[in-house]
C-alpha cells in the first residue's frame, strides 16, 4: 500500500473514532459529515449506512428542513461517485437554493461544485463555463498571488486542458501552473501529473516559466 493510502486509512480510522465518541448533540451532524466523507472516498455502502443513521435520527419536520441543504449536498456526492451526473447537477443546484432564496451567502460555491461535477464527467464546455462563472464572482475575480486555493487542484486540470485544446495558451498555462503549484509536494503517485502539467506550462509560455 502506498504512503498516501496508509495515511488516508489512518485518517479515516481517526475520523470514525472521533465520531464514535461524539456527544449526542453532535451525532446528527456527525453522521451527515460521515456520509459525505464516505461518498468522497467512493465507499457507497458506508455512505448509505451513515445517511440512514441520519434519517433515523432526524424525524422532526423542522429539523429536516434545517438539514435539507446539507443532506442534498451529501446525496450529490454519492451521485458523483456513482456517475449519475444529471442527478448530481440537479442536487448541487438544489443544495444552493432554499425556498425563499439562496441557501447561504456563498455566491461562488455553486459554480465551483458544478465545475467539479462537469470536470469529472468530462463535459468540457460546461466545465469551462462554470470556471468562467466562478472567475466572474467577487471572490473568483479577486487579486491573488499564487494558486487559487478555492478551486480543487484536480478540477484545475479540466480548464487547463480545455484552454490548451482551444489554443488559449495564456489561460491554459495559468491553470497548469495552479495545478502544478498546488501538487508540487504531493505523494509520489501524483508527481507524474505534476511534471506533465509543468512541462506543458513551459511549452506554452517558455519565456514566463520559472527556472528550476
Amino acid at each position: 500500500m502506498s504512503s498516501f493510502g496508509s495515511r488516508r486509512n489512518q485518517a479515516l480510522r481517526d475520523f470514525e473514532a472521533a465520531r464514535a465518541v461524539a456527544p449526542p448533540a453532535s451525532r446528527v451532524a456527525a453522521s451527515l459529515a460521515a456520509a459525505r466523507v464516505y461518498a468522497k472516498l467512493g465507499m457507497a455502502s458506508r455512505m448509505k449506512e451513515a445517511l440512514a443513521e441520519f434519517d433515523r435520527s432526524v424525524t422532526d419536520a423542522t429539523a429536516r428542513k434545517r438539514y435539507a441543504d446539507s443532506r442534498a449536498e451529501t446525496v450529490a456526492e454519492l451521485a458523483i461517485a456513482e456517475g449519475r451526473w444529471a442527478e448530481a447537477v440537479a442536487l448541487a443546484r438544489r443544495a444552493d437554493r432554499a425556498v425563499d432564496g439562496p441557501a447561504n451567502s456563498c455566491v461562488e460555491c455553486l459554480s465551483l461544485e458544478l465545475l467539479r461535477v462537469f470536470a469529472e464527467q468530462g463535459v468540457a464546455d460546461s466545465a469551462l463555463a462554470q470556471y468562467d462563472a466562478y472567475r466572474r464572482t467577487p471572490y473568483g475575480s479577486r487579486p491573488r498571488v499564487g494558486p487559487d486555493l478555492s478551486v480543487p487542484a484536480t478540477s484545475m486540470l479540466a480548464p487547463a486542458r480545455i484552454y490548451d485544446a482551444r489554443g488559449d495558451a495564456r489561460n491554459a498555462a495559468a491553470a497548469y501552473r495552479d495545478y502544478a503549484t498546488r501538487y508540487e509536494r504531493a505523494d509520489a503517485e501524483l508527481q507524474p501529473s505534476v511534471r506533465d502539467a509543468r512541462a506543458r506550462m513551459q511549452a506554452l509560455l517558455p519565456a514566463e516559466s520559472p527556472r528550476r
